[in-house]
């Protein structure tokens, strides 16, 4: 059985993205650079070193926002089902030819963000979309879907390595860029995979002919993490 993708709003959680966010980094990418730029007025936040102000500025930016655009939210939000709803079944069908693997329970809840930074919750299998990534939000979503059902899978076939280790999340990743740049997922969503993470290009480059003619898929992962160890101590 398939998961079914539920989207809704959840501004609390959208406070705790944008405190936890604004001085990440990670991957060769600056978040909280990209938050400024959408939201200028949360460069004084970025300023404080002392983690209640920061949240209180953030706290009340949020919900003046929201505030704001409660109805573009929902509108959107609505928008994000809809469209999701036309490609669900054939990305799942296709993602079938890959892993050949169930998913995992959870509770499959896809929260809309005024910020772009995409993070996902393996726990409880709960992801943000960015709200104005209207063109490709269907394929930011199958990108935090196939993280859930990656470690699910990692976990279940190399349980000598633990999935907490940078280079199990580089491989996750690598990997999600590696599938949905694939003619098949191209076909079903109508454009390639967004931007990866600058550091990882050199990877992906290096594992896309070896993704194109791998023979199954935890010989091409155990290759992945060979060559991401390697990258690792060049960095």
């Amino acid at each position: 059985m398939y998961p079914r993708i539920k989207f809704f709003l959840n501004k609390d959680l959208d406070k705790w993205v944008g405190c936890h966010f604004l001085n990440h980094q990670k991957g060769g990418h600056d978040f909280g650079k990209s938050i400024i730029k959408l939201h200028p007025e949360l460069v004084q936040a970025r300023e404080f070193s002392n983690k209640e102000k920061k949240q209180i500025i953030i706290g009340q930016y949020t919900d003046s926002f929201y505030g704001t655009h409660q109805n573009q939210l929902e509108n959107t939000r609505k928008e994000f089902e809809r469209k999701w709803a036309l490609v669900a079944r054939p990305f799942f069908r296709a993602v079938d030819k890959v892993f050949a693997h169930p998913w995992p329970n959870g509770l499959y809840l896809a929260y809309l963000s005024i910020f772009p930074c995409g993070p996902r919750f393996l726990e409880n299998k709960t992801f943000q979309v960015f709200y104005l990534a209207k063109e490709d939000a269907s394929l930011r979503t199958a990108h935090e879907l196939l993280h859930f059902l990656f470690y699910y899978y990692f976990e279940k076939n190399f349980s000598e390595i633990s999935s907490t280790e940078e280079k199990v999340w580089i491989l996750s990743e690598v990997l999600n860029f590696l599938i949905l740049d694939s003619p098949k997922f191209y076909a079903i969503f109508g454009a390639s995979h967004p931007h990866p993470y600058p550091d990882h290009l050199s990877i992906i480059e290096n594992l896309k002919p070896e993704w194109k003619n791998r023979k199954d898929l935890n010989s091409f992962l155990k290759s992945g993490l060979e060559v991401i160890e390697k990258a690792i101590v060049i960095q």
